[in-house]
């Protein structure tokens, strides 16, 4: 019995552990692994102590375990703790695409800054952007949500058992649609550039002796600054209607688990 406690205790760790990993929310580069190691061991125990014995489906092979079951039972968890992790990082890539495009549009894409929560560089719109969308994740209390979500997880999922092929088709179709989920988010704003990009085009035609990059540069730039702060209402409250959308299809992902 021992040792299925300590089996049931290794797989709870794996999907915390995953979860805590992945998930995009926090950035990684700027909290040290012995705070996540921490927080993931921490998590663990809660709901190792919460249960009264381990699940059904465990108990049954009880005494029977081999490495290998163990080995496909932890790669079970671990693609749990990533599909968990990455559903919630839905929320957050809509906005860190939304600012990369404006960024593209007002030609600041040409500096790009080190970004301590990825491996990459990002520039300041897609930064100012993701901060915004943290600072909303939190003012709407979903990081209350998200806990609560990887809780029912092992209601719905018992450690050891392997999500439905169903509920993986579900979160790579939401994936595949981020792009078009940023650039609603900001739509007003880059109508608004690409009118004055086609402007910009047509005086090309009309005095070729400008320069344009100088001009247009300028002109892209201070647009595109009037036009964030025209719609800033408008995208915080169509970020808000996203959050409440993506929470919806989240808990939509955890019925198809």
């Amino acid at each position: 019995m021992i040792e299925l406690w300590v089996f049931t205790f290794s797989l709870i760790l794996v999907r915390v552990a995953t979860f805590v990993a992945v998930l995009p929310i926090f950035g990684r580069g700027t909290i040290p692994r012995t705070v996540l190691i921490g927080l993931s061991l921490s998590l663990t125990t809660l709901w190792f102590f919460n249960m009264d014995k381990p699940p059904e489906h465990l108990m049954q092979h009880q005494g029977s375990v081999s490495m290998v079951g163990f080995c496909f039972a932890t790669m079970a968890e671990v693609i749990t703790g990533t599909a968990l992790a990455l559903a919630f990082g839905i929320l957050i890539f809509p906005a860190r695409i939304a600012g990369s495009y404006l960024a593209q549009e007002m030609g600041l894409s040409i500096a790009t800054l080190s970004d301590p929560s990825s491996t990459v560089n990002s520039d300041v719109l897609s930064s100012l952007f993701q901060t915004l969308g943290l600072i909303l994740f939190f003012m709407l209390d979903l990081h209350h949500f998200l806990f609560a979500v990887l809780d029912a997880s092992f209601v719905r999922l018992p450690v050891g058992q392997m999500m439905s092929f169903e509920s993986l088709e579900v979160g790579i179709d939401a994936l595949c649609r981020v792009d078009q989920w940023g650039l609603a988010m900001i739509a007003p704003v880059g109508i608004c550039l690409f009118v004055i990009l086609i402007v910009l085009l047509l005086l090309t035609k009309t005095s070729p002796t400008m320069n344009i990059f100088s001009v247009g540069l300028t002109i892209r730039v201070g647009a595109g600054l009037f036009f964030l702060m025209l719609f800033a209402p408008n995208i915080i409250a169509a970020t808000k209607d996203y959050f409440e959308h993506g929470k919806s299809w989240i808990l939509g992902f955890m019925g198809e688990m």
